[in-house]
């Protein structure tokens, strides 16, 4: 079944929207099994059914993995902030797993700028199970034109 037509809140410009067509048709995120979900001024979720290559022997998707697909929505977010011709590059990444999350289950991975400066972004993101957050994520990136 496709998925349902994300919902953006915005009005984005062609080349943002290019970008997001490129990201969501890149090997690795058609790999890990993400979607955009909703799309609003600082703000990304995204949907995930991870890849069962990422599961456990314990039953559980491997930490890593989801660490670093936590970087998908902070960087959407911060997306809908910049400026055509600047480049973010992670510069710092902090992850908190707090619980694990299931091999299987239904992933919502949501991101949100928290701010942004001239050369310097700070987001969170977090992977959620029925809105319960079971990974945390704080990531700056530096801006770059």
């Amino acid at each position: 079944m496709p998925d349902p037509a994300p919902k953006i809140e915005l009005d984005l410009a062609p080349w943002q929207r290019e970008f997001i067509d490129t990201v969501f048709s890149s090997p690795y995120y058609e790999w890990a099994g993400v979607s955009l979900e909703t799309l609003r001024p600082g703000h990304a979720r995204v949907s995930l059914q991870a890849n069962p290559i990422t599961h456990t022997p314990w039953g559980s998707v491997n930490g890593g993995s989801i660490a670093s697909l936590l970087e998908l929505p902070a960087f959407l977010a911060l997306l809908t902030e910049m400026k055509e011709g600047e480049f973010a590059a992670t510069i710092d990444l902090f992850v908190q797993n707090l619980k694990p999350i299931p091999a299987g289950a239904p992933v919502v991975l949501e991101g949100r700028l928290i701010r942004r400066a001239r050369s310097l972004a700070w987001c969170e993101s977090a992977a959620l199970l029925s809105e319960t957050p079971h990974t945390l994520a704080r990531i700056t990136k530096s801006l770059k034109t």
